[in-house]
């Protein structure tokens, strides 16, 4: 086979365009190339997106910007708005809405991909009530404080020193106010984070909001548990308590048919884990407990059935209607037929549906010629009848099934966790070591959880102090209520 002819040198020849030749029209063509870099590069971003990048400085962080009644982003952001005439609005709740009227903005076609055009407003925002914004920050605290661990994807969002910035930037002079929401948010720290946030805030308040809640005895406690001191000042401070006085409860009686025992009224009564437990939340304190009548059973399925045939917006088949006004949620009475109730406990039960049924309850006492007031009880008011009964030696380890009345407080401690009136703030008893209580606070949030006590049947370890929490829309087939009776 022929091999073929190897040449030292490959040579390409152009040939003319139209006549003219390689010598004049490639020079012609790389500096064309470099116009249409140059025009892709410095004027044709300009050209598409001529506009400028908006920013509105506020007095206050995390306002929202609107163009043209469109949510554009946070307002202290730069946000490209189109060249022309547009409407600029800054809002936040509880504040005011702050129009900057129509601006024209500016645009800029040379070099915008390199340096865009920037355009700064101010706006001065003003909030419309202080009380309500409070308490909305609050509950956005209280909904936080279930949470104990957190990561970078999933962090706490600073809304307390959110609070503060919105407060100084203001010009907030109610000073009262700013003090009373720092205490009440004390009673909802229980993590690191939520810690730093509440220091961090206090260094930004007024010197007169913080030096108060820096020398309350709940603030040490609190600073003591989450730098890891020991918690030493909780001997003194109960030293400084007078001692409880015991008022054993009386005797037993019946009323319409349901069997109650009488607790007298009780000045000072030591509650909480007085052996010092590790759980921040269950260290001892002391309350004041007011008289009461505390029925020996959990409310049952039959009792409960009369209540909602007298009221049937608590009714099983109006569950829609009660989930959509955030009353109860799809666990509501589930697996109890109140067509065909029992003498068993009633469970699947709202904080909203016991606080109702308690309500009707009274009216059938007054129709009665009772001068009696029927509640849940409070978290003092069961730990006291608890410890006071010895009902902890008793544990039902079932639901409670009672066709007869008892003669004694039956299933505290077991059957099911048992509603009280007393929003569950974690820290809230550190509260009465400056003689006050969570109730006494002036800007409580809506109740976003309500304390539980006695455990259900499915649990174990379970004291007189312990308490659970769980929202007060939100049902349980572990969850049930008992009532106390209170003079009017």
């Amino acid at each position: 086979m022929k091999k073929p002819d190897i040449t030292t040198e490959d040579r390409v020849i152009l040939k003319p365009i139209f006549g003219i030749q390689p010598v004049r029209y490639i020079p012609v063509l790389y500096i064309l190339a470099v116009m249409l870099l140059l025009f892709a590069i410095l004027i044709l971003p300009g050209i598409l997106h001529n506009g400028a990048l908006i920013t509105v400085e506020t007095n206050v962080p995390q306002g929202a910007l609107w163009v043209d009644g469109i949510y554009a982003g946070d307002s202290s952001q730069p946000v490209f708005v189109p060249k022309g005439d547009h409407t600029l609005v800054v809002t936040k709740p509880y504040f005011e809405d702050r129009s900057l009227g129509t601006v024209s903005v500016p645009g800029r076609i040379f070099g915008s991909l390199f340096s865009a055009r920037k355009v700064s407003y101010e706006a001065e925002l003003s909030l419309t009530d202080l009380n309500s914004y409070l308490s909305w920050r609050l509950a956005s605290v209280a909904a936080w404080s279930p949470v104990r661990q957190y990561s970078e994807t999933y962090f706490y969002p600073e809304i307390l020193q959110r609070t503060a910035l919105d407060l100084v930037g203001t010009g907030n002079d109610d000073h009262q106010l700013s003090e009373q929401f720092m205490y009440a948010a004390l009673g909802y720290i229980v993590s690191e984070e939520m810690y730093d946030d509440f220091l961090a805030a206090l260094e930004l308040l007024d010197p007169t909001v913080t030096a108060p809640i820096r020398n309350t005895h709940a603030f040490n406690l609190v600073s003591s548990f989450m730098e890891g001191d020991q918690i030493s000042d909780i001997g003194r401070l109960l030293g400084e308590v007078p001692g409880t006085t015991m008022a054993l409860p009386n005797e037993s009686f019946e009323l319409d048919g349901r069997m109650y025992t009488y607790f007298p009224q009780i000045d000072q009564m030591l509650l909480g884990d007085a052996d010092g437990s590790a759980v921040f939340t269950e260290l001892p304190y002391t309350a004041a407990v007011p008289a009461y009548y505390m029925a020996h059973n959990e409310i049952t399925e039959k009792q409960f059935a009369s209540f909602t045939k007298q009221d049937p917006l608590w009714a099983a088949d109006n569950l829609e209607s009660l989930i959509d006004e955030g009353l109860a949620d799809q666990m509501y009475l589930q697996g109890v037929d109140l067509e065909n109730p029992t003498d068993r406990s009633v469970r699947g039960i709202s904080y909203h549906a016991a606080a109702a049924y308690c309500s009707w309850y009274s009216s059938v006492l007054q129709d009665q010629g009772y001068d009696l007031v029927c509640t849940l009880p409070s978290d003092a008011q069961w730990e006291s009848a608890a410890v006071l009964s010895l009902a902890e030696n008793s544990y039902s380890n079932r639901l409670l099934m009672l066709s007869e009345p008892v003669s004694h407080l039956t299933g505290l401690f077991g059957s099911l966790w048992e509603l009280t009136a007393t929003p569950y703030v974690p820290n809230g008893h550190l509260f009465t070591y400056d003689g006050l209580s969570a109730h006494q606070l002036s800007i409580p949030p809506s109740p976003v959880q309500m304390t539980v006590k006695g455990g259900s049947y499915e649990n174990s370890g379970i004291h007189t102090y312990t308490r659970g929490s769980i929202g007060a829309e939100s049902c349980s087939p572990y969850i049930g209520f008992r009532t106390i009776l209170q003079e009017r």
